[in-house]
């Protein structure tokens, strides 16, 4: 009888191990591995090994939606150890804002997002839907207090709003830019995110003490975008906004009154397929 307890016991160790041990991670999802506390790897889909009582997955937070027996849909908060790689939807009640004139509206927005760095999404946020939320109600208030917005909603008529392209003219004109990259790279399709570097740096003197900066701007992303480019030197920086088109490069050259030191392209407000700041330091033998 001793023999039977401790072979049963042996079998439950070693059942118990081994579903700590492996796991098999679905297609279009992926796992974060800790080792010891800090990471260690992302698990792809397909069959992964795990040190038993050394690796661990590490958790996000998310938020799923559910139906209750009288078929309310609700949102939940829980926590998960498989990201998700596919499109998904963030939605959240509608939010107020005021407008120009002072009048306060309520919009009802829906976020539609797709984790592309696992490792940034576990670590760089403590809690990925809440960011998300804060970041584009924040985003609505800015846009909308915005006058070119301003002036596109005052002069908007529902009863013209017959082609898809109306409410981009409207802004056009309110603006005086043309959007159609942007409608057609973030609005009216999914094309993902940009994928920006810099190329490459060529300062060379100019007449009056001044230095021609160009810049090699590279974005091997799905998206257009429009990125601050910085050229800095000791206390002194010049930005301009530059636009990159997808799969594309462009030079953007700018004068700067001394010799640059660095240049930053991008400061976090664009979002990218991976880093969202690109920093390069000019070297003696650049200039």
């Amino acid at each position: 009888m001793p023999g039977i307890i401790a072979l049963l016991a042996l079998i439950g160790i070693v059942v118990a191990v081994g579903r700590s041990s492996f796991r098999i991670v679905g297609q279009a999802e992926v796992m974060v591995i800790e080792r010891l506390g800090r990471f260690n790897r992302v698990a792809r889909s397909g069959f992964n090994f795990l040190v038993p009582f050394i690796d661990r997955p590490r958790t996000i937070d998310v938020r799923v939606f559910d139906t209750d027996v009288n078929g309310v849909k609700r949102v939940r908060a829980g926590a998960t150890s498989r990201i998700d790689l596919r499109e998904q939807v963030l939605n959240f009640p509608s939010q107020p804002v005021i407008t120009k004139d002072n009048v306060t509206i309520d919009i009802d927005a829906v976020i539609y997002y797709r984790v592309a760095d696992p490792q940034k999404a576990t670590y760089a946020v403590q809690n990925l839907p809440f960011a998300l939320e804060t970041l584009t109600r924040t985003t609505l208030r800015n846009i909308v207090g915005d006058n070119a917005m301003q002036t596109a909603l005052q002069e908007y008529a529902g009863r013209e709003d017959t082609r898809p392209d109306y409410f981009e003219h409207l802004v056009e004109k309110s603006s005086g830019h043309d959007l159609n990259w942007f409608f057609s790279s973030w609005v009216d399709e999914d094309r993902g995110l940009p994928d920006l570097s810099i190329g490459g740096i060529f300062p060379s003197p100019e007449a009056h003490q001044q230095i021609l900066v160009a810049v090699d701007i590279v974005n091997d992303g799905y998206a257009e975008a429009t990125v601050p480019l910085t050229v800095r030197a000791n206390e002194t920086a010049a930005t301009a906004w530059v636009r990159v088109p997808a799969h594309g490069h462009i030079t953007h050259r700018m004068l700067f009154p001394q010799s640059p030191s660095e240049v930053d392209l991008n400061d976090g407000s664009v979002p990218e397929v991976q880093d969202n700041t690109h920093r390069r330091i000019i070297n003696a033998q650049d200039h």
